[in-house]
């Protein structure tokens, strides 16, 4: 029986991450949890998927995912 992957999954307050914060303790946490202790680590970001607005996943905390939900999925639940 193959084991479970566990997973840590990072939301931010306003919906939107900026791309210094994958450097900071909301970015580098899930990043090592992913680098040591095998966990699948994402970023969950609201908004169109712009992965040019994030060159850091790919420099400095490769393995770290980053997710786009579309914001009016969120906006149409609590309206």
């Amino acid at each position: 029986m193959a084991k479970e992957k566990r997973g840590a999954y990072a939301f931010h307050h306003s919906g939107s991450w900026w791309n210094q914060a994958l450097l900071k303790d909301c970015g580098i946490i899930p990043y090592v949890l992913y680098k040591n202790h095998g966990f699948r680590s994402v970023m969950i970001n609201f908004g169109k998927p712009a992965p040019e607005k994030f060159p850091y996943l790919e420099k400095y905390v490769r393995g770290l995912e980053m997710d786009f939900i579309p914001e009016n999925t969120m906006q149409a639940r609590f309206a």
